[in-house]
Order: C-alpha cells, then structure tokens, then sequence
C-alpha cells in the first residue's frame, strides 16, 4: 500500500523538474541569441587627434586650388571651397551603357567614366558630356585586363592606366583611340 502524501510529493517533484528544464532551455536559448547577436562596428573613418593634414590637389586641372583638410581644425563653407558647379549629362547609347560609376577622372578635354563592378569599362565622354569611346577588354590575353582593379592617368592625361591585380600588371590604353589601344 502506497503512502498517500508521499504520491502527491512525488508528482510535485515531477512538476517543479519539468518546468525547471523548459526555464533551463528558455535560459539558454536566450544566451545563445544574446552572444551571436553583435552590433556591427562603425564603418566611418576616425580621427585621431594627432592625424595630419590631408591635402587635396589635381595637378592635371588649370585653376585648381590646393586645400589643406586637418580634421579638427578650422571648416570650410562651400562657397569658400567651390567657385562654380555645373551639371554634364553623359550620353547614353546601347554601345555604353554603365551599371555603376565607381569614380570619374577629368583630363583637359575628357571625362572618363569608370564602372569596376558591372560593366567593367572605362568610358570616355567629351566635355559636352558626348560619348567617344570606351575600354572594355575583359579576358585573360596580354591586350586585355582580368581585374578593373584600379583606374588613374598618365602625367601629360593622354593614357589611362589600368592596374589589374588579377594578372599583377598596368595596362597603358590611349584615350583617344576608339576600343582603347594597349600602348
């Protein structure tokens, strides 16, 4: 004969394991979510307070005045900085479409339009925003580039020069020839 307190204590103890054990997988589930969750850092660049003068010049453009930027000195109002703005629409033909302009580089007589991601070209508009032509030499022969890693000007702007880290080397393309001769 079974004591009758003593299957009544036995059920509590049933009882008080089982909610124990849904607290112990709730608690545990929250220290999972708690320690994979983590906030993502701050992308923007620091400054230390002991950072140097950033300058800012285009030696390839007339009238250019060079600015020195220190991060915790005195700030610029825009129309001290800019003389002018004006708009350029760029062309648009089925011969250049770009996906996505990374950058622009600026010659005397040309605006040069660089897409690394979707196209992977280096456009070529006139001031007037007329489009002249375009590099687009993707492939692995030694006139093409594997990787639009890098776009940047000869000194005297009459090449562009693309740096293609997939084959380590700088291809020099004129910019003034149609399809972008490899020099």
């Amino acid at each position: 004969m079974e004591i009758p307190h003593r299957r009544n204590f036995a059920n509590v103890e049933l009882l008080i394991y089982k909610v124990m054990n849904k607290y112990c997988v709730l608690f545990c589930i929250v220290i999972l979510f708690l320690f994979s969750c983590k906030r993502e850092k701050d992308k923007s660049v620091i400054m230390e307070k002991d950072q140097p003068e950033v300058s800012i010049f285009a030696p390839s453009l007339e009238n250019v005045k060079e600015i020195k930027l220190n991060p915790h000195g005195k700030g610029y109002f825009y129309d001290e900085l800019i003389d002018s703005v004006s708009f350029v629409k760029l062309e648009t033909t089925d011969e250049n479409l770009i996906g996505h302009i990374n950058y622009l580089l600026f010659t005397k007589d040309n605006i040069i339009a660089v897409d690394r991601g979707n196209s992977k070209t280096v456009t070529v508009y006139d001031k007037q925003g007329r489009f002249l032509n375009k590099i687009s030499r993707l492939g692995q022969a030694p006139d093409e580039y594997a990787f639009l890693s890098y776009v940047t000007l000869t000194p005297d702007s009459s090449q562009v020069v693309i740096m293609d880290t997939g084959n380590m080397t700088l291809k020099y393309f004129y910019l003034n020839d149609n399809g972008g001769q490899l020099t």
